[in-house]
């Protein structure tokens, strides 16, 4: 007996069987094969173009040193607004009101840093040994410091920081300035050498160039002996000649003349400081004289504002947001000046915090502020 099977097929047309078993990919013809490679083609030689014009976009901006962006600004609170334009100078970090050609003030504490280093170059290239003016190049210099974030911005942390509380001490206090001084000596063949003596708390020290030395924080407590051995030449000869050797202290916090360094009974001690620290004028300059100073200032009202100078320029006092010019004054104003400006200008009637007759005062430059 003979059994016959019969077996079915199911066509592929059938929705299940495309799905189960979908057919096999066609192969590409060669005319979209041939158009595959021409986009290839094409995205290459686009990608070629577009960095070649790159390379010389920055070619020619690296020649032109000195970019300009202009930004406006809107100044004037229920006064007549007023639109100034500011020009930054990139190469610069300067930002200059083009109404009465004064800088404003930068807002970060490597701004500052830079503004710094080119009033260094101006002066390098301006108090020459070789020409016949008598000059001085013991200098000091004023760097805001950045707080313990990581925040570059500039704020109210007192004179030279020491409103702010540092949790390492002057140590700590060192590592934000060497910050600050190492952005102002980029470009120079620097050095830094450490403390300039191991007992010499928060006194760095370091190298730029032959003809240039720059030393952190000497105060009232420090400079001896320490500073004055340095001034004496026991650390090197090359400092003595202050027509040679650019000195530069950076954040130095000591009184006056250096009539209260050291201790009270040191009286020869402090009278070689005064000779040393005198800001009496060599020919047309001042010795230790601040040709760069940067300074949140904030008055005990609570009034906040920007003191800058940048030699040869005057010192120069701006709001707090740093757009308005408030006060200029020839020599560097002292803080009852700047309280009283910062007071006047927010309509504050009297400045809060300090006896306001000098008389009656013997702080009358160290008030708060």
């Amino acid at each position: 007996m003979t059994t016959t099977t019969t077996i079915r097929t199911t066509s592929s047309s059938h929705p299940t069987a495309e799905r189960l078993f979908p057919p096999p990919p066609r192969p590409p013809s060669l005319r979209s094969r041939s158009k595959t490679r021409a986009n290839a083609e094409s995205f290459i030689r686009r990608r070629r173009r577009r960095k070649k014009n790159n390379s010389s976009v920055l070619a020619s901006s690296s020649s032109n040193e000195e970019t300009t962006l202009t930004t406006t600004i809107q100044t004037g609170e229920g006064e007549e607004a007023s639109k100034r334009k500011i020009s930054s100078t990139l190469s610069g970090a300067s930002f200059t009101t083009s109404a009465n050609k004064t800088s404003l003030p930068p807002r970060t504490c490597s701004e500052a840093a830079i503004e710094a280093r080119n009033v260094l170059r101006y002066l390098r290239e301006n108090r020459s040994p070789k020409t016949d003016v008598a000059s001085t190049k013991r200098v000091r210099v004023e760097l805001p410091l950045p707080r313990e974030s990581e925040d570059d911005r500039i704020v109210w942390l007192g004179l030279h920081g020491q409103a702010s509380d540092w949790s390492g001490g002057m140590s700590e206090r060192l590592a934000k300035t060497k910050i600050v001084v190492e952005t102002m000596l980029s470009g120079y063949a620097f050095r830094y050498l450490g403390l300039l003596d191991k007992d010499a708390e928060g006194m760095g020290l370091w190298t730029a160039t032959e003809d240039m030395s720059i030393v952190a924080h000497p105060s009232d407590t420090t400079i001896v002996p320490f500073f004055l051995n340095l001034l004496r030449g026991e650390y090197g000869e090359r400092v003595v000649n202050e027509r040679e050797h650019f000195l530069v202290v950076v954040n130095g916090f000591w009184s006056g003349n250096g009539e209260k360094v050291g201790q009270p009974w040191q009286f020869r001690l402090r009278e070689e400081a005064k000779e040393y620290l005198a800001t009496d004028t060599i020919g047309e300059e001042k010795r230790w004289e601040k040709v760069y100073s940067c300074r949140r200032a904030r008055s005990a009202a609570g009034i906040e504002g920007t003191l800058v100078r940048r030699y040869p320029e005057p010192w120069s006092l701006f709001d707090a947001r740093g757009v308005r010019l408030l006060k200029q004054w020839r020599d560097e104003p002292s803080n009852r000046e700047i309280a009283e400006t910062l007071n006047e200008d927010a309509g504050q009637a009297e400045a809060v915090g300090f006896t306001k007759n000098a008389n009656e005062t013997s702080r009358d430059d160290d008030v708060i502020s």
